[in-house]
């Protein structure tokens, strides 16, 4: 399964348009019109790649392969595409892209069977409804349809009367509730926000606590130095925008650059 690392950067340089005004920083609230086109993108880009997807109650997209029924046991990953205001191009959405190029390459490696299941959850950033992961904390459980239905944007509007063009329904939201069982496990690939990778060389290190020290929970964050790899691209400036000032303490393990195939089911 051939990764095209041409393909991640158009996808990456496409999503970072979807924005009121390009090249002046992301603004993708969720449930808007920049959030709608960058979702589009990824849909079509699934379809193009012989996949269906669906839309569950709390608004994130699921996407696998055509043959990969939805009742079918199978690996998740995936992230988000809003932003916060004049956010960076690269965080939440080299996750999501990450996801959809492993769909791409299957495809073309016509591993139409994959057990594989790209997701972009809605509302991650927090800062459009005041509360952060709101897709996902709907989807698990975490947060029921009437506490999404308190939750209102600038604009006035709840979760549910703003997503509601966009598939959310707070109908639905307890009968498609997330069923762990149903996943073998879930990884998210991010992008570091801190300049700690891009002093040291790393490439790429797998998540075993978060800032303040607690242990991940079951599943795996990948960070990648994107800038590592973009270094000697025009791309590379945006990247090094996006890395905090001060390098930032995150307990994780270093792997080498190249990983080696994973068995997936």
């Amino acid at each position: 399964m051939p990764i095209c690392v041409e393909r991640i950067a158009a996808d990456i340089a496409a999503i970072a348009r979807c924005t009121p005004a390009a090249g002046a920083g992301s603004d993708r609230p969720t449930f808007s019109p920049a959030w709608r086109q960058a979702r589009d993108h990824c849909i079509a880009e699934a379809e193009r790649a012989g996949c269906h997807w669906r839309i569950d109650a709390a608004g994130n997209v699921h996407i696998r392969p055509t043959a990969v029924e939805w009742s079918r046991r199978a690996w998740l990953s995936g992230s988000h595409i809003d932003s916060v205001p004049l956010g960076g191009d690269f965080d939440g959405v080299v996750g999501v892209v990450a996801a959809l190029e492993v769909l791409r390459a299957a495809h073309e490696d016509g591993r139409s069977d994959l057990p594989f299941e790209a997701i972009v959850f809605a509302e991650e950033e927090g800062t459009t409804f005041g509360l952060g992961m709101l897709g996902s904390r709907g989807w698990a459980g975490t947060l029921d349809a009437a506490a999404l239905g308190g939750l209102r944007n600038r604009d006035g509007l709840t979760w549910w009367q703003a997503g509601a063009d966009y598939g959310a329904d707070p109908g639905r939201l307890a009968s498609e509730r997330l069923v762990a069982a149903d996943y073998a496990g879930f990884v998210e690939v991010h992008i570091e926000q801190g300049p700690a990778m891009w002093k040291h060389d790393r490439r790429v290190a797998l998540v075993t606590a978060i800032v303040d020290g607690k242990i991940m929970p079951s599943g795996v964050a990948v960070v990648i130095s994107v800038a590592a790899r973009l270094a000697r691209s025009p791309a590379a400036a945006s990247c090094r925008a996006e890395t905090s000032a001060s390098e930032t303490t995150v307990v994780s393990r270093s792997v080498p650059p190249v990983v080696g195939p994973v068995r997936l089911l």
